[in-house]
C-alpha cells in the first residue's frame, strides 16, 4: 500500500500556531482594553475575540491529515493517533473553498470517529481533481 500525501506540509502551522498567535493577540488586545477602561472598545474587541474563537474552532482545529491509497481506493485520515481509513465510494461530496487559503472539504455518507465531515489543506492544486478522478 503506497499512501500518497494530500495535505499540505504547513497544516501544522495552520492548525496550531496560527490559532495560538490569533488567541493570544486577541486575548492581550482584549486586556490592554479593559486596563485603559475604554468600554466601548472592550466591547468591540471581546466581539472580535469570539469572532477569532469561533474562526479557530470551525476552520482551523478540525484541519486534518490526508492521505490517499490508490490501489485500495481508500482516503487515511489522521484522527486523534487513530488512522482511519474510508473508502472512495462512502464520500458523498467534495468542494474546494478559500477560506483562509484553500481548503478541501469532504463530506461522508456515514458518521466516523470525527463525524460526517473533514476538512484539509491541499499540498497542491491537483489534489482536488486526482480526488475527483478516482470517485469515477
Amino acid at each position: 500500500m503506497e499512501k500518497i500525501q494530500l495535505h499540505s506540509k504547513l497544516t501544522f502551522l495552520r492548525k496550531y500556531i496560527l490559532s495560538i498567535w490569533m488567541l493570544c493577540a486577541g486575548i492581550f488586545m482584549f486586556i490592554s482594553t479593559i486596563v485603559e477602561k475604554n468600554w466601548i472598545a472592550v466591547i468591540i474587541i471581546g466581539l472580535v475575540l469570539n469572532g477569532i474563537i469561533y474562526t479557530v474552532r470551525k476552520f482551523l482545529f478540525p484541519l486534518r491529515n490526508v492521505f490517499l491509497d490508490k490501489e485500495n481506493k481508500k482516503i487515511i485520515v489522521e484522527y486523534r493517533k487513530e488512522i482511519i481509513e474510508i473508502p472512495i465510494t462512502q464520500i458523498e461530496k467534495i468542494e474546494e473553498q478559500s477560506r483562509l487559503g484553500k481548503i478541501i472539504n469532504v463530506k461522508l455518507n456515514s458518521k466516523l470517529n470525527f463525524g460526517t465531515e473533514f476538512i484539509f489543506v491541499p499540498k497542491n492544486e491537483n489534489i482536488y481533481r486526482e480526488i475527483m478522478e478516482l470517485r469515477r
